[in-house]
């Protein structure tokens, strides 16, 4: 009588695990297998395939791995009503890509697409039933050029890298932030490239101690793509010291993408000196006296004699007192005062300045 209980408990435990093996959803893919869920290997060449459900609120599985970071399109045509898909990690623990569903019929296929920026791993791709009949299903794969060397998703992981060196990167889905560091043994000035092919990337630069140091793209509402990137060059002048740069995105699905950050070294300008001005006498308190209607050519020393920019930007502060050009003459053209004003464009912010006192011809001064 007791073996007889129970054989008929053990034959429904039985009964209820194999119900669950085909209807249930299973947790990990090696689980999976164990129980004999099928889990089919899915090509990414972007070729069609054709599957059928045979049974209404069932589960199909697709297995995907990526041995490359890259763009991952999939794809699906459903025949029925009310089929959903959805992207899972490989222990089906979590959604990568947030559950769909669309309804189609036997002559009006309902379609979706994905798209989006995936790093190596194995993917599930979960599709579930809730009527018989056909999909079509199909997955290409774009391997991307990536240059990070492991997970760099705050300063204490950053990636080192050097002067002159070329990074290309990637935000993907589930990572919003990429560091890298950088040493400086004196101080210098830096010039950052930084290439976004993607809206909404930007990137900041912070000391040693993650205080902010500089932007070097700080703006969200720029627009950019493969063929167009948004690229800008920014000049820091940099103390010695240990830097992070960190490249971010927003935290919608739309905003991963590529970028690509290099930077050079420069020793910096540290002084601008104007030492002659034509036949003018320049006095003590850095002034000149032009008759209206002169001309005179300013000569300047930049220091130290290795930087590496010695070019100058002149402004005047009126140009309707005294003109300057690129190559720094003076136009004397009305009578009163006017500084002028020779900026380095190294990003030094060094600069020199001459008072220019513009006289009458008609007056002897």
């Amino acid at each position: 009588m007791f073996m007889n209980k129970t054989r008929g408990i053990f034959c429904r435990l039985l009964v209820l695990v194999m119900l669950f093996s085909v209807f249930g959803e299973v947790k990990t893919t090696s689980a999976m297998s164990e129980i004999g869920v099928k889990l089919e290997s899915f090509s990414l060449n972007g070729d069609w395939q054709r599957f059928w459900n045979v049974s209404t609120n069932g589960v199909s599985y697709y297995r995907v791995e990526l041995s490359k970071p890259g763009f991952l399109t999939i794809e699906l045509k459903s025949f029925v009503q009310s089929t959903e898909i959805s992207v899972m990690n490989n222990e089906l623990t979590k959604e990568i890509v947030r559950k769909s569903s669309v309804s189609g019929r036997e002559n009006e296929p309902a379609a979706y697409k994905y798209s989006n920026y995936f790093y190596p791993g194995i993917y599930i791709i979960k599709i579930n039933h809730k009527n018989v009949g056909k999909f079509d299903l199909r997955a290409l794969f774009e391997p991307v050029e990536n240059d990070e060397t492991g997970v760099n998703d705050d300063h204490k992981t950053a990636q080192e890298i050097e002067a002159s060196e070329d990074v290309n990167g990637m935000l993907g889905l589930e990572d919003w932030y990429d560091y890298y560091k950088f040493t400086l043994d004196s101080d210098k000035i830096v010039k950052f490239t930084f290439a976004s092919y993607q809206n909404a990337l930007t990137a900041i630069l912070f000391n040693d101690y993650m205080m902010k140091t500089a932007e070097i793209l700080e703006d969200y509402s720029y627009t950019a793509t493969k063929s167009v990137p948004r690229v800008v060059e920014t000049p820091v002048k940099l103390k010695a010291g240990t830097y992070y740069i960190r490249i971010n995105r927003r935290e919608d699905e739309k905003s991963t993408g590529l970028y690509k950050l290099s930077f050079e070294t420069y020793n910096p300008v540290t002084q601008i000196k104007i030492t002659k001005a034509g036949k003018a006498k320049i006095r003590k308190n850095k002034t000149i006296k032009l008759k209206q209607g002169k001309k005179v050519k300013l000569k300047v020393v930049v220091s130290p004699s290795n930087a590496e920019n010695k070019k100058l930007n002149w402004t005047s502060s009126s140009e309707y007192v005294a003109s300057v050009d690129a190559k720094g003459k003076i136009n004397a053209n009305n009578e009163g005062e006017a500084i002028i004003t020779a900026t380095a464009t190294d990003g030094s912010e060094v600069t020199a300045e001459i008072t220019v006192k513009v006289i009458s011809n008609n007056l002897n001064r």
